[in-house]
């Protein structure tokens, strides 16, 4: 039994992968990032109302294929259920990405059936809309991807992202496909021939330009009726083991034109430059040389055993052709005897796969895709030297620091090496446990984090692997790449943090919430119940935060509360919210679902106050996202894990996405997109704080977003002999010492605002923010400045004349986005609610409100206006 297996049955026995494995999710939370996916991927890529067809593989024992056609993206996601949680077993599930025949609905309308007659051919695409950029990673046949192999495969669909846009290209659909990485471009081509070969001609060269022995470009995918992933379902080749997992389809990254559908596609010009760009000849070492004047044969067996592709041999006068049982290389749905490769008595190899999608790929393809090594020929031209294998060793007792000691360094012998050993020598001296038995290094949501300074801090993998050869290097005198890779999958096996627990967390006693000092921990809940007891630190407690100063709770803070009393002009409610606010950035929860707006003219102090967040909160421990800069779902990313999102000097100009700010401050589950890597799902624990001297525009009328906002209006310019320019500057509050004092006086504020169950009411606030909802409002300030309401019922205005003079006024008032319709009818009943909405009387049927009636201002300037024209003609 080798080390790997051995290392896979202990980690299955501590509950870390297999079926009991600690890291897998709720089923139904599962289900619910699923959908999510699901819901996006059909939306963007077929469009609601449209027919696509979902087409399972691989079902059952007998490997058969599903299919169905849709129109209804609920009953959609109700089908693909059973596949995707595995209640009907099957190897993965499709989607076709270009846009189908909608009479196709009726070979099996919004169901999926066990046994189609025909799928989706090219005939049946109406258009060409993507370009399908399929990278993946080079590996044996019928496995999963390793992370590396993964990373390898976004990597290389990286560069070729950027070297699009060089080109001319807009941004794409970035995804993973759970062992490889895709790339997707809109584009706008018929489906017809001439389209057919500049696209296969294109592939043929981004397949020269991306393809090496470590990530292959899929050309093969220039058909019309390609099928792909569906995103947010699992993919599963093989089994799935620690090293070589089963993972998530997933789409990581869609450019806002997209999502918004503003219709633009990468120009057909720029696939025109790509086709036409020279496609190098590629040299092989696959074919050896003539040795001693005999034509080396290629053992065809040893080949197709090599790659992992099965294989059964059916002989012919004149040649023999091994039939591909798993299918065609290039295209799993072609199965049967449909691909095969064939050798003639003269040793001359073909390849051919009998479906048209395929007509192209030839023996020159396959061997570039799975190219044959020296030893595959009768002839080799090298054989391998015998050497002892690394699992011919014997074992090493992990415990006994001389263990190595049987082996002659100075010979520079490292195939005793034994990797899970060597990855435990390395983590107990590079990153040892503390009390709670844990590493100061775990390895979470696909990165690796270091316990340093109180704290966990990302720690990038290149620099973990250098450290990982310079241990290597001081044990042996040589030491293989495999080797070091071995070493640095066992340290993420041994050091592995499921992703479902969500920072912060203590992965031993989850339910418990504590705040990090320079001299010690303590329980949240605990503080709030005036205890002031602190414990050690702990690898525990699984937090990115820690505060940048000891506990004292004796300490208090005279400067920074005379400083507050100045700058709110000694009004105790707003100095409590500011108080509340403080003590509620000390928790990672978002409970109370608010945001603040601090707002005030450039001098009143607003900086004073967000610096002194910024040093009680500590660096490490607060993002800097302008609420302008929500719309871009990268910068969501940023703001993960932190305490609070603090932005000075809002931006007033630009688009505010009202959406966002309610997403961040509800506390639901969210989805945080890193860029060519995988999303992570989890709680926004950051509370978010704008200050601004002009208030940005909400679009947003309801209580959706306002009853999140609150206002902190500073109204009192400090005056110039009261001003202290350091206070405005990170660091000034730790100088003076008064942060312990201040962590006390916020504390106070939690206390308060968990006691009461919000937070402080104020007058100054209130009217302050009703101004600001009015300003916001540009209909009812229409509405109110020419319309008046009156109690006699026969006063009857329509809503279409209304809207039409709203119109007006907006372009008079330089407003380019009005409302629609049916929403300045709801405005009409907020603004007036004592009016009577019904239809007019004289047959036309328009809809109106009895009661409302023009300003008479308003009604003798339109009538001069028209005396004018008159007048003029």
């Amino acid at each position: 039994m080798d080390t790997m297996t051995r290392a896979l049955e202990q980690l299955q026995r501590q509950g870390s992968i297999g079926p009991t494995a600690r890291s897998e999710p709720p089923k139904v939370i599962k289900q619910q990032h699923q959908e999510s996916q699901f819901r996006q991927t059909v939306n963007l890529f077929v469009g609601p109302g449209n027919v696509f067809e979902i087409r399972i593989l691989g079902v059952g024992s007998r490997g058969t294929t599903h299919a169905g056609y849709f129109d209804n993206i609920d009953m959609a996601w109700g089908n693909a259920l059973r596949y995707a949680d595995q209640s009907v077993p099957n190897r993965g599930i499709y989607f076709c990405l270009n846009p189908i025949d909608s009479a196709l609905l009726a070979r099996s309308a919004n169901r999926i059936g066990d046994k189609p007659d025909t799928l989706t051919s090219d005939k049946d695409v109406t258009a060409r809309r993507w370009l399908y950029g399929d990278f993946d990673p080079v590996r044996p046949k019928g496995v999963s991807s390793t992370d590396d192999e993964l990373a390898a495969a976004v990597e290389r669909a990286a560069d070729y992202a950027e070297w699009l846009r060089e080109i001319g290209a807009p941004e794409g659909v970035s995804a993973t496909s759970g062992n490889g990485a895709h790339l997707l471009l809109p584009i706008d081509l018929p489906n017809d021939e001439p389209s057919k070969v500049l696209i296969q001609k294109a592939f043929a060269v981004l397949h020269d330009k991306f393809s090496d022995n470590v990530v292959d470009f899929d050309r093969s995918c220039f058909n019309s009726a390609r099928i792909c992933r569906l995103y947010g379902t699992e993919n599963r080749k093989g089994d799935s083991i620690a090293d070589r997992p089963h993972r998530m389809a997933w789409l990581n990254y869609v450019p806002d034109y997209l999502r918004q559908r503003t219709g633009e596609f990468c120009p057909t010009e720029v696939l025109q430059e790509i086709a036409a760009m020279k496609v190098k000849k590629k040299t092989t070492a696959a074919v050896p040389a003539m040795l001693n004047d005999v034509k080396p044969r290629l053992m065809v067996e040893h080949y197709l055993q090599h790659h992992g592709l099965n294989f059964s041999i059916d002989s012919k006068a004149g040649y023999s052709a091994f039939i591909l049982t798993d299918g065609c290389p290039f295209n799993a749905e072609h199965r049967g005897k449909d691909a095969m490769v064939t050798q003639g008595d003269d040793g001359a190899i073909g390849f051919k796969c009998f479906h048209n999608g395929c007509s192209d790929n030839k023996w020159a393809q396959l061997k570039e895709k799975f190219p044959p090594l020296p030893e595959h020929w009768d002839k080799p031209l090298k054989k391998r030297k015998p050497g002892r294998r690394k699992t011919d060793a014997p074992p090493i007792d992990p415990d006994d620091p001389g263990a190595l000691d049987q082996y002659d360094l100075d010979k520079g012998d490292a195939y005793g090496l034994q990797s899970m050993t060597e990855a435990e020598k390395f983590l107990h001296r590079k990153y040892p446990h503390d009390h709670s038995e844990r590493h100061a290094l775990a390895f979470y949501q696909g990165g690796f984090l270091a316990y340093r300074d109180k704290r966990w801090v990302n720690v990038l993998e290149k620099e973990l692997r250098s450290l990982a050869v310079k241990h290597l290097k001081s044990r042996f005198k040589e030491v293989r790449g495999s080797a070091i890779s071995e070493v640095m999958e066992f340290i993420k096996a041994d050091t592995l943090v499921s992703e479902f627990n969500e920072m912060p967390c203590h992965l031993d006693e989850p339910e418990r919430e504590f705040i990090a000092f320079e001299n010690g921990m303590a329980e949240l809940e605990s503080l709030l119940a005036g205890k002031t007891e602190l414990i050690p630190h702990s690898h525990a407690w699984f937090s990115r935060s820690s505060l940048p100063y000891g506990f004292d709770p004796g300490a208090q803070c005279p400067q920074w509360e005379w400083t507050l009393r100045q700058n709110l002009e000694n009004d105790i409610e707003r100095i409590r919210i500011c108080q509340e606010w403080f003590g509620y950035c000390l928790t990672h929860g978002t409970e109370f679902q608010k945001f603040l707006l601090v707002a005030g003219e450039g001098g009143c102090g607003k900086s004073v106050m967000l610096k002194a967040l910024e040093d009680l909160v500590g660096k490490p421990n607060f993002s800097s996202v302008g609420i302008n800069e929500l719309t871009n779902p990268f910068s969501w990313w940023n703001m993960h894990g932190k305490q609070v999102n603090i932005r000075h000097e809002l931006e007033s100009t630009g688009k505010v996405s009202e959406s966002a700010l309610r997403e961040l401050t509800t506390g639901d589950t969210v989805e945080f997109q890193r860029k060519m890597m995988n999303s992570v799902t989890g709680r926004p624990t950051a509370k978010m704080v704008f200050a601004c001297n002009v208030l940005p525009k909400f679009r947003d009328k309801s209580l959706g977003l306002w009853r999140r906002v609150l206002l902190l209006p500073f109204n009192r310019p400090v005056p110039e002999a009261e001003k202290v320019k350091a206070m405005a500057e990170t660091g000034y509050w730790a100088s003076i010492g008064e942060l312990p004092g201040m962590f006390n006086w916020a504390l106070d504020g939690l206390r308060r605002l968990r006691g009461q169950n919000g937070f402080t009411s104020s007058e100054v606030c209130d009217n302050a923010l009703q101004r600001y909802r009015d300003e916001c409002n540009t209909v009812q300030t229409y509405l109110k400045d020419c319309f008046v309401f009156t109690a006699n019922p026969t006063n009857e205005l329509t809503t279409q004349s209304m809207y039409e003079r709203y119109l007006e006024w907006c372009k008079d008032h330089y407003l380019n986005f009005p409302v629609s319709l049916p929403t300045f009818g709801k405005e009409i009943l907020r603004t007036f609610p004592e009016a009577q909405p019904r239809r007019r009387a004289d047959g036309t049927g328009q809809r109106g409100f009895a009661g409302i009636i023009q300003r008479p201002s308003e009604i003798e300037q339109r009538e001069t206006d028209a005396k004018i024209m008159n007048e003029w003609g």
